[in-house]
């Protein structure tokens, strides 16, 4: 991470051993890596959607946890933008779900798992943002969706764009469609290795257990932003 860092999140972190590299506050990205690889959980899709006290997936604060394990440092206590401070250091940078994604590139180990994001219920409320290890089909297949669900929604928005700009200025029509053309050929040569979206399987979110009574059918739990949520959170499935 570069940048900014607020005084009382680096007074923290110079706190902790092997964090920086040595004689440096460069993050140590080997250490902080493998804490991450080897205490995210491995779940399932349905284990980690289900998961309500983060031993199938893991959120944001619960990963700076891991560091402090040890120290006198209680999180929760903490400011806001010292959470955030945190988060911003030992998360965000590391668990992006895209194949470029730092720990997503070093999870070569079995050849086959992914990380992936769920919403795991936290204190009877979902929560988005967490991460989870998984060679469960369902998590694969998800994570390819997710993306294509992004792409489809990009092209709804740049739709919308053409319309309202070739109403208000028809005379460019003609240049504005040479560039939807030549992105539209550019997208289909990059999807091209995989299976067409339009004849893929609908993937669905794992079905819950039955509920426990009549009033809990009847309350379904909102999906929250909690405080510690990253930018890098993708929708339900």
């Amino acid at each position: 991470m570069s940048g900014y860092l607020p005084p009382r999140v680096l007074q923290i972190l110079m706190s902790l051993k092997g964090i920086f590299m040595p004689g440096t506050t460069r993050p140590n990205d080997e250490a902080i890596l493998k804490v991450l690889r080897e205490n995210i959980p491995h779940a399932s899709r349905y284990e980690a959607w289900f998961d309500n006290d983060g031993t199938k997936a893991m959120l944001p604060l619960e990963a700076v946890n891991l560091f402090l394990n040890g120290s006198k440092i209680d999180i929760y206590a903490e400011q806001k933008e010292t959470r955030d401070g945190l988060v911003s250091f030992f998360w965000s940078p590391y668990v992006s779900t895209l194949d470029t994604g730092k720990l997503q590139t070093n999870l070569n180990g079995d050849g086959r798992s992914v990380l992936a994001e769920a919403a795991p219920f936290r204190a009877g409320v979902r929560c988005r943002g967490a991460r989870y290890i998984s060679d469960d089909p369902e998590a694969v297949v998800g994570l390819n969706l997710v993306r294509l669900k992004r792409v489809q929604s990009a092209a709804y928005r740049a739709a919308g764009t053409y319309m309202m700009t070739t109403s208000r200025q028809p005379e460019l029509m003609g240049v504005i469609q040479g560039h939807f053309l030549r992105t539209k050929a550019e997208v289909d040569m990059l999807l091209s290795p995989g299976t067409p979206p339009e004849t893929a399987p609908a993937l669905v979110a794992p079905t819950p257990p039955p509920p426990a009574s009549p009033a809990a059918a009847a309350a379904e739990p909102p999906v929250v932003e909690p405080f510690d949520a990253i930018d890098d959170v993708e929708p339900t499935t």
